[in-house]
């Protein structure tokens, strides 16, 4: 495929479009829309098993950025 490749941040790229966000918009996000109350564009995609490769729709997860950052241990709550 000429068009698809691997991008600077490690995910698959396709016509300048990254396929794990456009799997998550159709299959997640507009099958659950009552779930999402933001705009799409508000969320992140974060990958359950931390492949930034595997787009399976099992594996994909739609979050706010301060949930991604928590699942990812950045920027965690500061200890009293």
């Amino acid at each position: 495929m000429e068009n698809t490749h691997i991008n600077k941040k490690g995910y698959f790229e396709e016509h300048s479009k990254l396929p794990h966000r456009q799997i998550a918009f159709k299959e997640i996000y507009e099958k659950n829309r009552d779930k999402y109350p933001l705009l799409f564009s508000q969320y992140q995609v974060h990958h359950k098993d931390k492949n930034k490769l595997n787009n399976d729709v099992s594996n994909l997860q739609l979050v706010t950025k301060e949930e991604h950052e928590l699942i990812h241990g950045i920027n965690k709550p500061a200890q009293i």
